[in-house]
């Protein structure tokens, strides 16, 4: 909290110190003296001869031509006029109004120890012109707190011819779409290929042989009922494994898992108790024999 309030005040103080540093320069009126402008070969240098002056809020008579290939070249000097002393106002821009789009491209005149130059490299610098061909309008901006009346100056007309610019592809988040949209059709996931039924059909065989196999031997051999108790929990047990059983197939059909698990738990608990006494009364049968 004391580290933003400290910042505050510091901000507060820079400001008011910015203020009272812009209240004490002294206005003036701003003048522009040898303003040239022309169009160089790409290795050319500015003279007499490809340069032409231009007065103070007058326009070049004659439209100034150039293609991609060549360099634009503007230099002037900014004083004030009452004193005829050179000034660096804060703000000094070129601009070129293209005329049948009023589309601009801002250039930064750049600082010289004489005054201010702009030297336009079309080669490298064509393409800030978006591919737009054609008549420009050019302007000489010029603003500064002190200057009491900003520069605003249309010096020359250009007809300019940079190559058109390859079209960029509007990226699918960005197009708008007025047509109505393709139908989705949803094809779902076709189902694995089945075995065989011979496969099957071979499996539940196998499955079953040893059960069969079961009923073969017990109609071959007997069934000793000899040692079962006579009592009513063998009957209880049995019936007990046969639920056990019967809940497989119906959960094989249609039961859930859940619902079997409930079931199994009450079928199987009343088979472990029915079992328990079987092998109970199984054990003190055998102790009586042993006696």
């Amino acid at each position: 909290m004391k580290f933003a309030i400290l910042l505050t005040a510091c901000g507060i103080l820079l400001a008011n110190a910015a203020t009272e540093q812009a209240g004490s320069k002294k206005s003036y009126d701003a003048n522009v003296l040898e303003f040239r402008v022309g169009v160089l070969e790409k290795d050319g240098q500015p003279d007499g001869t490809n340069t032409h002056n231009v007065a103070l809020f007058s326009k070049y008579a004659s439209v100034i031509e150039s293609d991609h290939t060549k360099r634009i070249h503007i230099s002037f000097k900014v004083q004030d006029k009452a004193t005829g002393s050179a000034v660096k106002p804060h703000q000094v821009f070129v601009i070129f109004e293209h005329s049948p789009s009023a589309a601009e491209v801002v250039y930064v005149a750049d600082a010289v120890a004489n005054g201010y130059t702009l030297d336009i490299n079309l080669p490298k610098s064509h393409t800030d012109f978006d591919g737009l061909s054609g008549s420009y309008k050019a302007r000489l901006v010029i603003g500064d707190g002190a200057i009491k009346k900003s520069i605003d100056w249309h010096f020359a007309d250009f007809k300019l011819s940079v190559p058109a610019q390859p079209d960029k592809p509007v990226p699918k988040s960005q197009q708008i779409i007025y047509e109505t949209l393709p139908e989705i059709q949803h094809k779902f996931r076709q189902p694995e290929k089945r075995p065989p039924s011979f496969v099957s059909d071979t499996f539940t065989i196998v499955c079953l042989a040893p059960l069969a196999l079961l009923l073969i031997l017990w109609l071959g051999i007997g069934i000793n009922f000899g040692n079962l108790p006579l009592s009513l929990w063998p009957l209880l047990f049995h019936g007990g494994l046969c639920g056990l059983f019967g809940l497989y197939f119906v959960f094989w059909l249609r039961l859930n898992m859940f619902e079997t698990l409930k079931y199994l738990a009450l079928i199987g608990a009343f088979t472990f108790i029915a079992g328990n006494r079987v092998l109970r009364s199984l054990a003190n049968s055998n102790k009586l024999v042993f006696l």
